[in-house]
């Protein structure tokens, strides 16, 4: 099988805690653009990733009916959409879905990783992308992502007021709020802590 077409995906999360996953696509083929979105600050990077492969498909199905592969830097990504469950990210149900229309109307779509950071041609384009993104994609988020988004942020406004409390004698004993580790016995678990203090 011969492919003729290519889409080219290249994958750059720029991420900072007080700007939202950025999630550029930079697509080399006959449609020749580039494409660049703003995740809530809630997604995932993994969220960011397979975001980027479902609006890569779109491009596809606007273009003449052939063969064509989408590179991805992101292995994660693409195997998710190799092992489903009902755990399953949200987003690989579409992408699946999506991709199965494609080929009932007549395209060949394969995916392919390539490593990152390794010089390949558009991974440069694809970070300057991710570093300017201002449009925001207006996008569902998964709930374990708001999960993990909100407890992110109680944890670090927790901290934030252990930090102020530097008269408290814990305080000197335990700088960061993170759990300590805990014993499999409870005994034992006890008598550290009390030790500790």
């Amino acid at each position: 099988m011969k492919f003729t077409k290519t889409l080219f995906l290249f994958l750059q999360m720029a991420q900072n805690a007080h700007l939202a996953p950025h999630l550029p696509v930079y697509q080399s083929c006959h449609i020749n653009s580039t494409l660049s979105f703003q995740l809530h600050p809630s997604g995932s990077i993994f969220t960011a990733e397979i975001t980027a492969i479902l609006h890569a498909l779109p491009q596809i199905s606007s273009g003449p009916l052939d063969n064509y592969i989408i590179y991805s830097d992101s292995l994660s990504a693409l195997e998710s959409m190799t092992s489903l469950n009902r755990f399953s990210h949200p987003l690989t149900f579409n992408i699946l879905e999506l991709h199965d229309r494609l080929t009932t109307k007549g395209f060949t779509i394969l995916f392919c990783w390539i490593p990152s950071h390794v010089d390949i041609s558009g991974n440069e384009l694809a970070d300057n992308l991710a570093r300017s993104a201002i449009n925001s994609l207006n996008s569902p988020v998964p709930v374990n992502d708001v999960k993990k988004y909100v407890k992110s942020i109680l944890h670090s406004k927790w901290q934030a007021q252990w930090d102020l409390k530097n008269t408290n004698k814990l305080q000197s004993i335990k700088h960061l709020t993170d759990c300590w580790p805990s014993l499999p016995i409870r005994k034992l678990d006890t008598v550290l802590t009390r030790l500790r203090i």
